[in-house]
């Protein structure tokens, strides 16, 4: 059996969980400059979703996939509350069924 170094772009697309948003910190931290970001953007791996945020692409992130870099990128103390919450845990019978969305109400900080 054959060791293969991986390069840089398939270790880091590799270890991306799906629907995972990275920040630019956290891609820095890792080892991946903005230079290098640039050049995987270039090159089709990458697509920004915002100032200093990314996804790999084609991927399909949610708020779910922000809410995770905030929390484990960047260690905000955000968190999902009122009736996103309730959903979350199972109590969604006792809500309402009118709009099932996250709001800014929803997300709580610490």
């Amino acid at each position: 059996m054959s060791t293969v170094k991986k390069t840089k772009i398939n270790h880091l697309v590799s270890g991306w969980p799906r629907g995972a948003v990275y920040t630019q910190k956290y891609l820095s931290e890792l080892g991946y400059d903005h230079n290098l970001v640039k050049r995987y953007r270039k090159s089709g791996w990458l697509e920004t979703i915002g100032g200093g945020a990314y996804k790999l692409t084609e991927d399909q992130v949610d708020w779910q996939g922000g809410l995770y870099a905030l929390q484990t990128q960047l260690q905000k103390p955000v968190y999902v509350g009122g009736k996103t919450a309730l959903d979350l845990q199972g109590y969604s019978h006792f809500l309402k069924h009118n709009k099932n969305r996250i709001g800014l109400s929803d997300l709580h900080t610490g």
